[in-house]
């Protein structure tokens, strides 16, 4: 099986970190452009691939760096304390290259082709409307929208999920791959709240022909059973694929409340107390809420790290994630998510009225607010399924674990 040698060796994880840290400065003046744009700048995403953070669990054999996924989260923590737009199609897209192992050789070599990294957000967890699929030979004909497309506009490809009809049987849940020039993009689509910068717009297909070798059974990559598996087989390839998933997304929620918890710090230095003409940092009660906003923080970060450390050293010896272990980490995600979240509102409580319309405290905060609304990361669904395992009760059957 061809290889393409790495464009550089990989670092050091605290190497890698110390780069995502240096991009601070440019990612929080960013920020704002971002929001305002409703999408990541170029300039942000050149600088983000510049110093190799999409290449971080690109396979080796493709080019990238087949690190721990533990570098991922760390790196998406600095990433994301700067700018939360820029930490969210981090934590994302990041992790896709992975899943891009999977597919079959043929098709990495397209979207790696010469050792390049490769931007590609995944559209799961039924955000398709009005999609159509055709079989026609080895290929699929594929019309319909698509909801959530984060970071659209700094794409390579994008990865859709549609149903292929099957003679005799349900049709067959597919991953089908495209590049980003053949969707058109719906720029007045993303209007909300929070996580303006993400730019996650709607997107549509018309009458687009995908050959199959550009497509992987969402089956499959669940089981851990894919076409990419004679080329790229290392631990990462042995791990539950929506656990990955859920902890990545949560990496983002947890690297979004360390921005908050920043900028809290920053306003608090300056801030003098109107009720008591005093500094705000001198003032018990704030000391403490600050204390102990900022112990949850950290406390979500070291379960989501202590996660993937776990599953990564259990890959690497080979042994299989039961059921019960694969619900204990989507429940993790999500209580990692609520203790950012639970955290976040603490802290801005602590700001009284300072907290300015168009400022980092509150563009961290409906941020992290929207990141936590992601469908893996609701704490009752999440509980609730690591509750029936522990009970020994039956899941339902689309049950993402």
């Amino acid at each position: 099986m061809s290889r393409i040698a790495p464009a550089s060796p990989a670092p050091a994880i605290e190497e890698l970190v110390a780069r995502a840290r240096g991009l601070a400065p440019l990612l929080r003046d960013c920020a704002p452009r971002h929001e305002a744009e409703r999408r990541v700048s170029d300039e942000a995403m050149a600088a983000m691939r510049g110093i190799g953070l999409f290449r971080i669990v690109q396979p080796l054999s493709c080019g990238g760096w087949d690190m721990h996924p533990r570098a991922l989260f760390e790196c998406a923590r600095e990433v994301a304390r700067a700018d939360t737009a820029a930490g969210w199609i981090l934590c994302l897209a990041g992790v896709h290259p992975w899943l891009l192992g999977m597919f079959e050789p043929r098709f990495q070599d397209e979207v790696f082709a010469g050792g390049r990294d490769a931007v590609v957000p995944v559209l799961s967890g039924g955000v398709g409307r009005d999609v159509q699929v055709r079989l026609e030979g080895d290929a699929l004909r594929l019309s319909g929208r698509w909801l959530y497309a984060s970071g659209v506009d700094v794409a390579d490809w994008l990865c859709v999920m549609v149903a292929v009809p099957r003679d005799g049987g349900p049709p067959e849940q597919r991953l089908a791959a495209v590049p980003r020039s053949a969707f058109t993009v719906d720029h007045a689509s993303w209007q909300v709240a929070s996580m303006r910068g993400t730019g996650s717009k709607d997107v549509s297909l018309s009458d687009c022909l995908v050959p199959l070798y550009r497509t992987l059974s969402w089956t499959d990559a669940q089981r851990g059973v894919y076409p990419g598996q004679a080329r790229n087989h290392g631990p990462m390839y042995r791990m539950p694929l929506n656990a990955v998933f859920a902890l990545c997304t949560a990496a983002g929620v947890v690297g979004g409340a360390f921005g908050l918890l920043d900028a809290v710090i920053a306003l608090g230095r300056k801030r003098i107390a109107n009720a008591t003409s005093t500094a705000q940092s001198e003032d018990r009660h704030n000391q403490i809420e600050l204390g102990q906003g900022a112990a949850q923080i950290h406390m979500a970060h070291r379960l989501i790290v202590s996660d993937i450390d776990e599953m990564h050293a259990q890959a690497e010896r080979g042994e299989p994630f039961g059921q019960e272990q694969r619900a204990r980490y989507r429940a993790d995600a999500a209580l990692a998510s609520r203790m950012a979240v639970a955290a976040a509102g603490r802290l801005v409580a602590t700001c009284g009225g300072a907290i300015l319309p168009q400022g980092p405290v509150e563009r961290f905060f409906r941020d992290i607010h929207g990141m936590a609304s992601h469908f893996l990361l609701q704490a009752e669904v999440g509980g609730e399924l690591y509750g029936k395992t522990l009970y020994g009760l039956e899941l339902p059957p689309t049950t993402r674990l």
